[in-house]
């Protein structure tokens, strides 16, 4: 009779651990197209001569950053697809050309108890142009704001840009399992 008991309760905890993320993947898992990004104050990315605080405007190819957001019954996963600059010569030439190319990693994260923020584990062996962002609001149904870090190539010179964009959702994943 007790191990009856011991065993109907552990069977309890298990439904209750295979659950937990039933939540997360009802308003979050999906992927979300950036809709804004904006620099802390204005800069020539795109070298045209003129500076724009609007990234949208800067970053060739920012139009198609998005966020894929995966959850499953023991696993969530973030991966935010940005824009990364690459210099396709250097030399004395006063406006060097770029490439971007959409790039991002996995990581795994975990949503804080008011289900307001996202906290992304980051990998240790990461590059760091692959940081995850310093914070990810997920407060506005559908939405998902970030904030970077991203040092980028300017008519100035290489500069440490915070960004703040906002993704809002475009689709759904799939199938909880």
């Amino acid at each position: 009779m007790v191990a009856i008991i011991f065993l109907c309760t552990s069977c309890e905890k298990e439904k209750i651990n295979i659950d937990e993320n039933l939540e997360a993947f009802e308003k979050l898992d999906g992927t979300y197209k950036i809709v804004s990004a904006f620099g802390d104050k204005p800069y020539d990315v795109n070298l045209d001569g003129s500076t724009d605080i609007n990234l949208m405007n800067e970053i060739p190819n920012l139009a198609n950053s998005s966020i894929d957001i995966v959850v499953k019954k023991n696993l969530k996963t973030f991966r935010l697809l940005w824009a990364e600059q690459y210099i396709l010569f250097k030399g004395d030439i006063p406006t060097p050309q770029y490439s971007y190319i959409m790039q991002g990693e996995i990581d795994r994260f975990e949503i804080d108890q008011n289900f307001e923020r996202i906290h992304v584990q980051k990998s240790i062996d990461t590059d760091s142009r692959f940081n995850p962002p310093n914070l990810i609001d997920i407060s506005a149904k559908d939405k998902i704001s970030i904030e970077l870090l991203k040092t980028i190539a300017t008519s100035k010179g290489e500069q440490l840009i915070k960004i703040n964009a906002t993704y809002e959702k475009a689709g759904s994943q799939g199938v909880y399992n």
